[in-house]
């Protein structure tokens, strides 16, 4: 997904679509790309239902898909082929979300807000 889609005027529901995610700068995550969390999860109405962060290719700034889980696994049809960042950019991501795993999924499942995660869950790698 490029991001800059989702202040289009005609994008279809951009306002609901950028209010369901935030972003998580690089000097809250330590990570070299910015994170966006889904804020409602499990409530929204989608065809996938997966908990799964984004983070936003610096150089395309399209947001890649990848799971939240102990495995973090890239989703949407990315792969390590046809992503811009190397593999330790990635391997760093992934250890994020494994190191923040029960954060995420209480902030996916709606338990906390994304400022409960960012003040006081978060852990920065």
């Amino acid at each position: 997904m490029d991001i800059s889609k989702l202040f289009e005027k005609d994008s279809y529901n951009s306002k609901e679509r950028i209010a369901d995610m935030s972003n998580i700068r690089q000097i809250r995550t330590g990570l070299d790309v910015i994170i966006w969390v889904e804020t409602n999860g499990a409530g929204r109405e989608a065809k996938h239902n997966l908990e799964r962060i984004k983070f936003e290719d610096v150089n395309t700034k399209k947001l890649i898909p990848i799971s939240i889980s102990k495995q973090p696994e890239l989703l949407g049809g990315y792969n390590e082929d046809n992503i811009n960042i190397n593999a330790k950019q990635l391997r760093a991501i992934k250890k994020w979300i494994k190191e923040n795993y029960d954060a995420l999924m209480d902030l996916w499942k709606g338990v906390i807000t994304t400022d409960d995660f960012i003040v006081d869950r978060i852990k920065k790698i």
